[in-house]
């Protein structure tokens, strides 16, 4: 049930695809300033960070449905709720008015969110980067390998418990899907539907 799923990721780990997310590449020498400018995000985006900020063609919408990760400095992503990534691409271009090269990669990159106590013990076994929380805070993004393929790995905390997503081609979603279930089976780490995080979110 969703009330298991959820206390299952309290006490160990969850793992959920989130691959739905609309994911906006964005290229380009002045992107990173552009963003913060078009976004109205607060303070200005920085290489390795991740910063949540309301969706600017939605005015129902909550003050973090869409993140902006700082890759390097002529590259970043943007994340949406699932379904939005059209309308905020459009907002985009119109808005960075030509600074930056965007292309909507949703259906070519899979998303894993893992969240729980256990997450980050588990990911230290796949993953070849520092997520200790005291190095990679709330907020971080970096690029590497898991399980030997090239990952995106954001640190996005729900509710008190540690979280992290993962993005990769979707050609190797499945296979990190795997990766990450049989890696955390030990430790009662399970996978978890959509409801159970979005109750997560909410602090059901």
């Amino acid at each position: 049930s969703t009330s298991e799923e959820m206390e299952l990721a309290r006490k160990a780990a969850g793992v959920c695809d989130i691959s739905p997310v609309g994911k906006l590449d964005l290229q380009g020498d002045a992107v990173l300033d552009g963003l913060s400018r078009v976004l109205a995000l607060q303070g200005a985006l920085k290489v390795g960070r991740v910063v949540r900020c309301s969706n600017p063609t939605s005015s129902e919408d909550s003050g973090d449905a869409v993140k902006v990760a700082g890759l390097s400095y002529d590259e970043a992503m943007v994340f949406t709720s699932p379904g939005e990534a059209s309308p905020v691409a459009g907002f985009l271009e119109e808005g960075l008015d030509g600074c930056a090269h965007l292309v909507d990669v949703t259906s070519s990159w899979a998303g894993v969110c893992m969240l729980g106590p256990r997450s980050q013990s588990v990911l230290s076994r796949l993953v070849e980067l520092d997520l200790d929380p005291a190095v990679f805070a709330d907020g971080s993004c970096a690029q590497g390998k898991a399980a030997e393929v090239h990952v995106l790995v954001i640190r996005s905390d729900i509710g008190g418990l540690l979280a992290y997503e993962l993005y990769v081609t979707w050609d190797y979603g499945e296979y990190l899907w795997d990766a990450l279930l049989h890696a955390g089976g030990s430790e009662g780490v399970g996978a978890i539907g959509v409801e159970a995080l979005d109750g997560l979110r909410a602090g059901v």
